[in-house]
């Protein structure tokens, strides 16, 4: 198997209560679900993790391996440093800032050691964070070391007080871009090399929604890694990326299950032939 392109962290429940890590191990899951959507895209992808939980021991973890993912499993000693060796970026949530603090600080140096990218979908759950304080601080001084951020239009207004994706990147000065999805309504976003727009949603018959957001995570990594970060000052290659993305994650609705449905990069081109919406 291929070295991985792509790390994604899975929830690291090391402070967790009972009761929250239920909610932690949901949360956790969609990181499983974008290293899935990768692979399928065609993407190098490891999902670092435990594969045994207290909770038992779900599908998702042969989803992960049919799906032609890496499982790399936590060590005594934390996270291990080689599997960030080969790797270009590092995908992760909110979850493991709220309850894995050091080892997810350890994955974030690490990335910087060995020069990743790091893109962080900020789904809010507040649910996750019920008594521990500083909380809104903590989020957004991971969002301002990332380089790349998706949000939802709520989970932007929540968060940072405005879903204009133009406004987040003057609030955080690190970041390189920015999305703001608003369902089938499509998304916005903002690339600090002056590149601003909006793509429309993709009209289809929607059968299940679960997941499509994790699917426009995986699609939108996968162009950032083909394209390269040059192309993001050319507006037509920004605008073919968007398109990709919001097609991935388009087609993920049009059948039942989050992981099943998720399409390989040849439905979406097929998908894309001729679309003009």
């Amino acid at each position: 198997m291929p070295s991985p392109r792509v790390l994604c962290l899975g929830e690291l429940l090391s402070e967790a209560s009972a009761a929250q890590a239920v909610a932690a191990v949901s949360a956790g899951d969609a990181l499983a679900n974008v290293a899935c959507a990768l692979a399928k895209l065609g993407t190098p992808t490891a999902w670092i993790g435990s594969s045994k939980r207290d909770l038992g021991e779900p599908d998702w973890l042969a989803s992960l391996q049919q799906a032609g993912v890496s499982v790399v499993e936590l060590q005594a000693d934390g996270l291990p440093k080689n599997a960030f060796e080969s790797a270009e970026y590092l995908v992760l949530n909110l979850t493991p800032l709220a309850y894995s603090a050091p080892m997810l600080q350890q994955a974030l140096d690490w990335a910087d050691e060995f020069y990743l990218k790091i893109f962080v979908n900020a789904s809010w759950q507040p649910s996750l964070w019920s008594g521990l304080e500083g909380s809104m601080e903590k989020i957004k001084a991971l969002m301002q070391r990332s380089d790349f951020l998706k949000l939802s239009e709520a989970d932007a207004e929540a968060l940072l007080g405005t879903p204009d994706p133009l406004d987040i990147l003057r609030q955080l000065e690190q970041l390189e871009g920015v999305c703001v999805t608003s369902g089938q309504r499509g998304c916005s976003y903002a690339f600090t090399q002056g590149l601003v727009g909006q793509q429309a949603g993709f009209v289809t018959a929607v059968q299940d929604a679960a997941g499509a957001g994790d699917s426009f995570v995986a699609g939108l990594v996968h162009q950032l890694l083909a394209l390269g970060m040059n192309e993001l000052s050319d507006g037509a290659q920004v605008e073919a990326l968007m398109r990709y993305a919001s097609a991935a994650a388009a087609l993920t609705t049009m059948k039942p299950g989050a992981i099943a449905a998720q399409p390989s990069h040849a439905e979406v081109e097929s998908f894309l032939v001729g679309r003009v919406d």
